[in-house]
């Protein structure tokens, strides 16, 4: 036989029940039977586990004689990375090392996109993005734009998985409202405590995660959003004159990455729905995905290596939508002196106010 003690919401004392409702004796907070009914009911199914699991990842075509014919797949003999280009490219670049690289064999045999959205930005517009992106920093070396080179530029198709699922979520929060009386010569200030469920569905479509390994994903997520209404049936045409890189991760190992990014957009739907309080803290979540499918696409992306001195700087452009990432170098005097500006301006901002209260 199994006992069941409930507990205070806002001290966690065990509570006595009277006949004039439910009381705790260590706060002297009074509750109504049916909400610590509830409250009660809402902590054990917070206690059941998130469940997150995928399927249908079997059911991607593969590539035909026809086209798988018309590819060619090499191995950089520097870094060992796999490229796949068209059957009219017989020399080319590493995109990672930039090593020269000749192509002996030819593609076979690997999963088929489903989709891609054709390069949109021509090599010439995110030349001159990368171009303007250098004017204006302030922080950059005064030399910089001078001496700096621009090594290699790749159109590269990356793979990418596109996630879709339904997530069935319920969440629970702690919260307080807080007002204040005056009554005579004191003020007296009142906290409400309130726990709070959220239950509902978010739908997610075409979330994208890069399947290579290769690809920073630092660069791949930051030049997100694409406009997936692009996407078009993959056809060998779209590889002509670009190169694509082969997919080197398994859908399984990407999913927990997925699952994070699910889970977290799950939460800030949920909080987003929580308003007017003065705190709210979460006290539970369980998520529940269903109807989790996957598509296999190539999207374009411009890859950049910027060469200032001994340092090598990566940059990426969206090839549908142009968005441009990527870090520079910093001039660490030019910092330094920014740091000593900032600070100065904010001592004496500091001073002016203390002046003018007096002190």
């Amino acid at each position: 036989m199994s006992t069941t003690t409930y507990k205070c919401p806002a001290c966690g004392s065990p509570l006595l029940w009277g006949s004039d409702g439910v009381k705790c004796p260590g706060c002297d907070n009074e509750y109504k039977a049916e909400d610590i009914q509830q409250y009660a009911e809402a902590l054990e199914k917070n206690e059941q586990p998130s469940r997150m699991e995928w399927g249908g990842f079997e059911n991607h075509p593969v590539f035909s004689g026809e086209e798988a014919e018309s590819m060619r797949m090499f191995n950089c003999t520097t870094c060992g990375a796999e490229l796949m280009t068209d059957q009219n490219t017989a020399a080319t670049r590493c995109v990672y090392c930039g090593s020269p690289a000749l192509i002996p064999e030819r593609f076979e045999g690997d999963l088929r996109p489903d989709a891609v959205i054709p390069f949109v930005v021509s090599r010439e517009e995110a030349e001159q993005k990368l171009r303007a992106h250098f004017h204006g920093k302030k922080l950059l070396p005064d030399d910089f734009i001078r001496n700096c080179h621009v090594e290699e530029v790749t159109g590269l198709y990356v793979p990418y998985y596109l996630f879709d699922c339904k997530a069935d979520a319920r969440m629970t929060y702690r919260a307080t409202r807080v007002s204040t009386r005056r009554r005579g010569e004191y003020m007296y200030t009142y906290t409400r405590h309130y726990y709070i469920v959220r239950e509902g569905a978010v739908e997610f479509s075409r979330i994208p995660v890069d399947a290579s390994s290769r690809v920073d994903n630092v660069l791949t997520e930051a030049i997100e959003p694409f406009d997936y209404n692009a996407l078009c049936d993959f056809q060998m045409p779209y590889m002509s004159g670009f190169q694509a890189d082969k997919r080197n991760e398994s859908i399984d190992s990407c999913v927990p990455r997925i699952n994070q990014r699910v889970e977290e957009s799950t939460r800030d739907a949920f909080r987003d729905t929580v308003a007017g309080y003065a705190t709210v803290v979460n006290d539970g979540a369980q998520l529940n995905m269903t109807q989790g499918d996957t598509r296999y696409v190539l999207l374009p992306v411009w890859l950049f290596t910027v060469r200032y001195g001994e340092n090598s700087f990566p940059f990426a452009v969206n090839g549908q939508t142009g968005k441009l990432v990527g870090e520079l170098p910093v001039d660490k005097k030019k910092y330094r002196l920014l740091k000593l500006k900032l600070c100065a301006g904010a001592a004496a901002a500091i001073f002016a106010i203390l002046s003018l209260l007096g002190v």
